[in-house]
């Protein structure tokens, strides 16, 4: 018998975090001023930076050898799945605190890869404005010198570089990509950034393989070569990119759910992807995290996974073994925890522009859907639920809303059925302060209220009807800007950035061939499916603060080791090009 193959590691909520780091680190309390300006990722990555420097005084902040080499190192990254591309912010964070604290390392956007168009169109205005903010400049915000920032055309290092169309094609040598109309080279980095559908795997889909709503997921969906909702498909595109890609590391993320059993006999979703990349020589170590746990006034259960690649060149492990690597990294994450600051002062005034927008853009499609209203069997659906409901909580159905709703113009954007949801819900939950009214009946309210008094929202949903009693003078739905803001990203400064350059319609300037852009619904939608940025910050920092890398000198060598054995799978499988498989149509990729 040949030795015994060594497990992958696994990691439960109760172990990822060291409790006294995080007891210590959670007194710091992240201000709601720095949420609602888009300040705040500056503001925790230099913070994460000096806590680093604290706890290890006499050690490098990033890439261990870095500080000593001649030149300082240039890190790619890119992103799969991108969704909102808030990770672009994340490292723009990043090389502003490494800049600040005298750390000789850069991170340098190669490629994003979305398959919806809308939100391409998003990714590529962003990538094309750039950061928000000078590095070498301590005001907020500056205006931006683009030189300063390498903005490059295609072939050079810098940001706004290819959007690739679809994670399947990653695999090969070239890819369709949607910013230069063409097939263009699919490059290696050292850092992917990647949250593959959750479609399949999420316990609030209707249609998971095997599932009902609200059930544990009961198939190994990742061990699939194709699922409904694309989970499967995207996943194969992910390892075919680091089969023949090789990168550094890959940060990824998913739903806690993948850690539900499929079965009494069977692995589930996390062993088996823990699996597949172990079998790539690839050293995983999972973290279950919450977002309110890293300072944003919400939950959002998900799993992260560092994924290093132990055959790496670029590695030195002689000075630091992956063991070690791997307990730096889960210290360092358990300091970045902080306390968020109260849901209800990060919440926007109604007389906000963002606010008033959405109201704008709701009305306009209560019109129209109102216009073109026709007879529906769903109707009779939904009401015999309610009136179910209605009896079950000992009300008569259908009654009439009290002062407070009838007078609220919100109130009278909502459909019959979430109007009727709503007068169920304030029975059902009184002291909810919020209410999704795109969920069934029963399973609407969350309340926020904590022990202390402050409030803590529910996670960010794709599809998400807000309805939250938290704001002034009166209960409204939330906005699209709200929602982005709850994920950490710096939405204000981004639009304003983009209406600099010319990148934002207004709907008094759309047109039929320019249609308004970014509507109150994209923002939605991508703060439904986006990774919550204070977090992969953390684990960015704390990655790359426990990975030491060999000097420039030493690794050459074993780098055209790397690539001559990369193109060797190429040549072996034949040539890997872009389409051998389509993921079924996802909208929801970057969860």
């Amino acid at each position: 018998m040949g030795p015994k193959q060594k497990k992958p590691r696994s990691l439960t909520k109760q172990d990822s975090a060291e409790p006294g780091l995080m007891i210590a680190a959670s007194r710091r309390v992240v201000l709601a001023a720095d949420i609602v300006d888009g300040t705040m990722l500056h503001a925790l990555a230099l913070e994460n930076l000096q806590q680093f420097k604290s706890m290890h005084p006499d050690s490098p902040l990033c890439c261990g050898q870095a500080a000593s080499q001649p030149e300082a190192l240039e890190l790619s990254w890119a992103s799969a799945c991108s969704g909102s591309e808030g990770a672009f912010y994340v490292t723009e964070a990043m090389n502003a605190a490494y800049k600040r604290m005298s750390v000789p390392v850069s991170l340098e956007h190669v490629f994003s890869c979305e398959r919806a168009p809308e939100k391409q169109k998003w990714i590529q205005a962003l990538l094309a404005v750039g950061p928000l903010r000078d590095i070498d400049s301590d005001d907020w915000p500056p205006a931006i010198d683009h030189e300063s920032f390498g903005h490059v055309e295609h072939g050079g290092i810098g940001f706004g570089h290819c959007v690739f169309q679809d994670i399947t094609e990653l695999k090969g040598l070239e890819a369709a990509c949607c910013k230069h109309n063409r097939s263009c080279d699919v490059p290696s980095v050292d850092i992917l950034v990647v949250g593959t559908s959750c479609k399949d795997l999420s316990r609030l889909n209707h249609t998971a393989d095997g599932a009902g709503a609200g059930s544990r997921t009961s198939k190994q969906v990742l061990a699939q070569a194709s699922s409904r909702g694309g989970s499967a498909q995207t996943f194969a595109g992910l390892l075919g990119y680091v089969e023949s890609h090789r990168p550094l590391c890959v940060l990824y993320e998913n739903v806690d759910a993948i850690n539900d059993q499929a079965g009494a006999c069977e692995d589930n979703n996390l062993k088996i992807l823990l699996g597949k990349f172990h079998a790539l020589g690839y050293e995983a170590q999972p973290v279950m995290t919450d977002a309110c746990e890293f300072g944003l006034p919400v939950h959002r259960h998900r799993v992260y996974i560092l994924l290093v690649n132990k055959r790496s060149p670029k590695l030195d492990l002689l000075s630091r073994p992956l063991d070690i690597v791997m307990q730096k990294f889960r210290q360092l994450v358990s300091s970045c925890a902080r306390s968020p600051p109260c849901l209800s002062k990060v919440l926007l005034d109604d007389d906000h522009e963002a606010v008033e927008k959405s109201y704008e853009e709701r009305l306009a499609r209560a019109q129209k859907s109102q216009a073109k209203k026709s007879p529906s069997t769903k109707t009779v659906n939904w009401v015999n639920q309610h009136m179910k409901h209605a009896d079950s909580l000992g009300v008569r159905w259908a009654s009439a809303p009290g002062e407070a709703l009838q007078g609220n113009k919100w109130f009278q954007l909502l459909t019959e059925r979430e109007a009727d949801a709503l007068k169920l819900s304030e029975v059902e939950a009184p002291s909810a302060g919020f209410r999704n009214l795109a969920q069934s009946i029963g399973r609407n309210n969350f309340v926020t209220r904590q022990e202390d008094g402050t409030h803590l929202g529910p996670t960010m949903l794709p599809g998400q009807l807000m309805w939250t009693n938290l704001t002034q003078p009166q209960p409204r739905l939330l906005s699209g800007f709200e929602a982005m803001m709850l994920q950490g990203f710096p939405i204000g400064p981004c639009l304003m950035r983009m209406n600099e350059e010319g990148y934002l319609v207004t709907a008094e300037a759309a047109t039929a061939k320019q249609k308004e852009f970014p509507t109150d619904s994209l923002l939605q939608d991508l703060a439904g499916n986006a990774m919550a940025l204070p977090v992969v910050l953390s684990m960015m920092q704390a990655a790359l603060s426990a990975l030491w890398l060999q000097p420039a000198q030493q690794e050459s060598n074993a780098m055209a080791v790397e690539t001559a054995l990369g193109a060797m799978f190429l040549l072996s499988s034949g040539g890997l090009g872009p389409g051998d498989s389509q993921a079924a149509e996802d909208d929801d990729e970057d969860f």
